[in-house]
């Protein structure tokens, strides 16, 4: 049976891997939406249940104006506590020196995943140098980033990428929720056919209004990033475009693992 058919019935195959690229974990001070994130354990479970393998998350309490030296800390704690999920390192401007820091030690910790971003959160912005530093540590170190993108919003609009992927060939990029909006998308779509290591965060699809099956048709397959974006959303969703979509199943098992395997150059599952 298709993958299609195996989830209508309820049976992932057991050996089918799925890694999640983009999830938020913790307690929060966001204020601009009401959020109930889920305790760990219940979150990891309905995980478990999707037939999610492993994830890549932040610490959700990081953003904004708290201490996101604390809640890096409190990321790793709780992959060291379980080991499904995989740390992305949370960098803001404001508190760049404390976190270059700590960044210098965490990189080494087996769960170490990447670097996460979010300009509008952290009143930055993209188009002025505050993620310079960042950003060449990153290449130079060889450091998936992942950034929250939206083009409605001025500082972080996936166009804005452009000139750190003319400066840096080896920066690795994934663009969150692939800009939001159908242009936001189509954006991203076009930095992903110009340069090698630009990836598209999959979740953003569910905002622009394009199929899935189109959004492959605009760049080479190799560049779309399954992931889900809990707590903002329920992973069942994203999940559900994926498999019950048209797409051939080798293209999504792609989808599932094997282009973040290719975008952070190891094996996760």
């Amino acid at each position: 049976m298709s993958l299609a058919q195996l989830a209508w019935n309820k049976q992932i195959p057991a050996d089918l891997r799925i890694f999640d690229a983009h999830s938020h974990f913790g307690p929060s001070h966001y204020t601009t939406t009401y959020l109930h994130p889920l305790p760990m354990e219940e979150s990891l479970a309905l995980a478990h249940r999707c037939g999610i393998k492993r994830i890549a998350g932040m610490a959700l309490g990081a953003l904004g104006e708290s201490d996101a030296v604390k809640m890096n800390r409190w990321m790793l704690d709780a992959c060291e506590q379980f080991p499904e999920l995989m740390l992305y390192f949370y960098y803001k401007p404001m508190q760049h020196q404390a976190l270059m820091e700590q960044l210098e030690q965490m990189k080494k910790h087996p769960s170490f995943f990447g670097i996460k971003i979010h300009p509008r959160e952290d009143f930055s912005s993209l188009e002025s140098r505050e993620y310079d530093a960042i950003i060449d540590y990153a290449a130079e170190n060889d450091m998936l980033v992942l950034c929250h993108t939206w083009d409605t919003e001025a500082v972080c609009r996936p166009r804005s990428f452009e000139r750190y992927l003319q400066q840096y060939p080896r920066f690795r990029l994934l663009i969150g929720h692939m800009g939001g909006t159908y242009l936001g998308c189509q954006d991203t779509l076009e930095l992903a056919r110009r340069f090698d290591n630009v990836y598209c965060d999959i979740n953003g699809s569910l905002y622009s209004g394009i199929w899935l099956e189109e959004l492959v048709k605009k760049a080479p397959e190799h560049k779309f990033v399954f992931s889900t974006d809990e707590t903002f959303n329920d992973p069942r969703i994203i999940l559900g475009r994926v498999f019950f979509s048209a797409l051939p199943d080798r293209l999504k098992e792609m989808i599932f693992c094997d282009n973040i395997e290719r975008a952070v150059g190891k094996r996760l599952i």
